[in-house]
């Protein structure tokens, strides 16, 4: 029985285009995703609120949702948007498409490699890959938003 958007609900302030995972306090709670956490989906791309110029309302909102919202999480086999940390050194090794992607600190996707230092896993402990990269982000680009697909599951080097 596949689980509705309205059933999912935000726990937390959740960014666009973001990796999330279950929240193990509540029911059918979501929350983002920290490093190397194990994943149950992206939410789209979009904001709660339209991003306007300051003044208008209460104020526009970066955060596709907010505690107690409704959430749609796109799942395993579905394809959509995920925000990558593409920095190609250091903090993250480039992006190419058929790349695994893991969760980085802040629930964007960054490549899956092992015993690197930087999103890499060590032998022996498992990775938890969240997605699939489709295509490689803009050249030039620290963080882009790429298609991917959901491909949740456990790997171990």
């Amino acid at each position: 029985m596949a689980i509705s958007a309205s059933t999912w609900r935000a726990r937390g302030n959740i960014n666009p285009s973001r990796f999330v995972k279950i929240d193990t306090s509540s029911d059918f709670g979501v929350l983002q995703c920290g490093a190397g956490e194990r994943t149950v989906g992206i939410v789209p791309d979009g904001t709660k609120y339209p991003v306007v110029d300051a003044g208008f309302g209460s104020g526009a909102s970066t955060v596709y949702a907010e505690n107690g919202d409704p959430v749609r999480v796109f799942t395993s086999g579905e394809e959509c948007l995920l925000e990558v940390n593409n920095a190609g050194t250091g903090a993250a090794p480039a992006i190419s498409p058929g790349d695994f992607l893991i969760s980085d600190a802040n629930g964007r996707g960054i490549k899956w490699t092992t015993n690197n230092g930087s999103g890499g896993q060590t032998a022996d402990t498992p990775s938890f890959i969240g997605a699939v990269a489709l295509e490689a982000p803009s050249s030039g680009l620290s963080v882009a938003v790429i298609r991917v697909m959901v491909a949740y599951f456990s790997h171990t080097p």
